[in-house]
């Protein structure tokens, strides 16, 4: 065996147990959002409180942000609406605040000032 192939053979062993960890890594990744989303509606069904309910809105902009930024925006505009609605000083800072870091994420650095 020359020396050529087997630096390929290595390689290709490298590369193979990389993607592999890889794939598997992103689908354990996935199944954790999708439990997380879930259990956030759960709450967001349930809760009684105002705060909550802005908190609990956020936190689904935050998981919504990377894979559908424009569900990130409606839940974190429906949090703003609910913290202005009570005058949740605090709520209306994190929407504020979540609504500029999903412009961020889109590049959108412009429209992330407005917020």
């Amino acid at each position: 065996m020359n020396i050529g192939s087997h630096l390929f053979k290595r390689m290709f062993k490298w590369l193979f147990y990389n993607t592999f960890l890889i794939l598997i890594t992103h689908q354990m990744v996935v199944g954790q959002n999708g439990q997380k989303v879930d259990s956030l509606k759960q709450v967001l069904i349930s809760a009684k409180h105002d705060s909550v309910r802005v908190f609990t809105l956020l936190g689904l902009a935050k998981e919504y942000k990377i894979p559908n930024p424009d569900s990130a925006k409606f839940y974190s505009m429906e949090a703003m609406r609910i913290a202005k609605e009570v005058e949740f000083i605090k709520g209306i800072a994190a929407a504020y605040y979540s609504l500029g870091d999903i412009e961020v994420s889109l590049d959108a650095s412009e429209q992330a000032r407005l917020y």
